[in-house]
């Protein structure tokens, strides 16, 4: 039986586009990996599509959602009506997967809320609606950005389809893509994280200057002539493999 496919009116200031595809309602339910003893957390259900076909699978759930005008639509369901990035850690069970068609612009904020900021209580694995752009960006091991590395350091990711702009209601200005991440018990870098990303972000502050550049207002607490920097210092931080990125890390100790 073909499921049934509810939606309202979006709200603009919110980021919401209600996904209509009951294929890529499916495509979500098998790439999440669900079995019936899985604790899921839903990030925006929405009008409640994606939410009844999870029901389906599994009754151990909780949504949240930040718009509280879409109570009656959720009735049916363990809903909290609060914004996702302001939640308190310890309201989530000890294991569990997020699944969500969350708004674009916080893609990377969710990202870092979850595997970054969340002390002790990481999700399993996250299942994620992004821009086809982005997902792309995450994907690529040849030319890391800040986000790819925010990722590929806690956890495998895969694409699990591409989705097209038309099977949302309203229809976005861009295709999309469905993610699926695996969550590692720790980190795959050695440094610390935090020391890990705060070199990061010194390393891609301008992407097209070399590792030498973007590190010389460091020079004076930094020793350039360091010979375990030379192989590094002529090439872009983009370059870099994730371990590389961790040795150098590393060896700055910034």
């Amino acid at each position: 039986m073909k499921q049934e496919i509810k939606t309202t009116k979006a709200k603009k200031h919110l980021g919401q586009n209600f996904l209509i595809n009951p294929t890529i309602i499916e495509n979500i339910i098998q790439g999440s990996k669900l079995n019936s003893t899985d604790q899921v957390v839903e990030i925006g259900p929405g009008t409640g599509n994606l939410t009844r076909a999870i029901h389906k699978v599994t009754k151990n759930y909780l949504g949240i959602e930040a718009d509280k005008s879409l109570t009656n639509t959720l009735r049916d369901f363990k809903v909290l009506y609060e914004d996702i990035l302001k939640f308190d850690y310890s309201k989530f069970p000890n294991k569990y997967k997020v699944i969500a068609n969350i708004p674009y612009y916080i893609t990377s904020p969710i990202i870092n809320y979850f595997l970054k900021k969340n002390p002790g209580k990481k999700p399993n694995s996250l299942t994620l609606m992004v821009q086809k752009e982005v997902a792309d960006k995450i994907l690529d091991t040849k030319k890391l950005s800040i986000l790819a590395i925010q990722v590929q350091a806690f956890g495998k990711v895969s694409r699990i389809c591409n989705v097209p702009k038309t099977d949302f209601d309203p229809i976005p200005k861009v295709d999309s893509s469905l993610i699926y991440i695996e969550v590692y018990d720790k980190p795959v870098i050695e440094s610390d994280p935090t020391k890990f990303f705060k070199c990061m972000n010194i390393l891609f502050a301008q992407k097209r200057k070399t590792i030498k550049n973007n590190l010389k207002p460091f020079q004076k607490t930094i020793n350039l002539e360091d010979k375990r920097l030379i192989p590094f210092l002529s090439r872009r931080a983009e370059s870099l493999s994730l371990s590389e990125l961790d040795q150098l890390c590393y060896t700055l100790n910034i």
